[in-house]
């Protein structure tokens, strides 16, 4: 999560005793006592995440900005889909906020990775709360960050969830079809190795995103480890496609390159176009 200036605060944890945060949110939180795992504003609100030393050690703060040392902590359980079995002890690894048919809604990511909705209404101090898992994204993964935007199209303006992953692709849903699953009596039974349960995510080319919050209405902005060139990099993506050209050497990138009338003149060669012009390029082979 990307924070903004103006709020002043880079150190969230002055007025906030109880949390340590672990210098890498990746690490095994278990060696760095009790951190926190995940932050997120929502208005006036900081939400975080992270373990308490309970036996429900899984936690969530709410800290009213600006800060004056009081927080409410609630703790939560999940039924873990892949895992199958209630947990206590796993702890949220990012979330967002949503409005779901009329409900303010915390949704959050699990490793391997079940999803969960939690009424914000519910996360009051003292309160133990059971979150409901409305969908199974795949095991073998721990979520990176989430943020939710609005998506303009032919279809008109989506809301949306975006969920990256350290170790899988990142996941698109639809505000409404997150609705949708939460409606329902969420996921009780197990789900077998390698299926997507409860929620089918569009599947976007973002590996390697660590963090990722709105720029504004058209771009994200993504702190990204590119492994292909080994480089820690801080870049934008256009809202539309959450693609970048010049990361690709293919048929457009080389001089002389003619596109065929039809699908690639009439999509593929303004998108193309688009895009490397929004990244500073001319044309895609003076990339390289």
């Amino acid at each position: 999560m990307f924070e903004t200036s103006s709020y002043q605060h880079d150190d969230v944890t002055a007025n906030l005793p109880f949390l340590a945060l672990a210098p890498d949110l990746h690490q095994n939180p278990l060696r760095e006592g009790r951190p926190c795992l995940g932050r997120q504003w929502n208005g006036n609100e900081l939400f975080v995440a992270g373990l308490s030393n309970q036996s429900f050690a899984s936690s969530l703060w709410r800290v009213r900005y600006p800060f004056d040392g009081n927080s409410s902590l609630t703790s939560i359980e999940i039924y873990h889909t892949t895992h199958n079995q209630i947990e206590t002890r796993a702890p949220i690894r990012t979330m967002t906020f949503a409005n779901l048919n009329g409900t303010s809604y915390l949704v959050a990511a699990y490793m391997c990775t079940p999803l969960v909705t939690i009424p914000l209404d519910a996360l009051v101090d003292g309160a133990h709360v059971r979150g409901k898992t409305i969908a199974e994204l795949g095991f073998g993964n721990t979520p990176s960050d989430m943020i939710s935007f609005n998506s303009t199209g032919q279809s008109g303006t989506t809301m949306n969830i975006l969920l990256t992953n350290y170790e899988r692709s990142a996941d698109l849903m639809p505000v409404s079809t997150v609705a949708d699953a939460n409606s329902g009596p969420g996921l009780t039974q197990r789900v077998p190795f390698g299926q997507i349960q409860g929620i089918q995510p569009e599947a976007l080319p973002l590996s390697g995103v660590k963090r990722i919050d709105n720029l504004n209405d058209q771009y994200v902005v993504a702190l990204r480890d590119n492994i292909e060139w080994n480089k820690m990099q801080l870049v934008t993506y256009d809202k539309s496609y959450f693609f970048r050209s010049s990361d690709y050497v293919s048929e457009y990138a080389f001089p002389g390159y003619q596109y065929p009338p039809g699908f690639e003149t009439n999509v593929i060669e303004p998108v193309e176009k688009q895009l490397m012009q929004e990244e500073g390029y001319t044309s895609p082979y003076t990339t390289y």
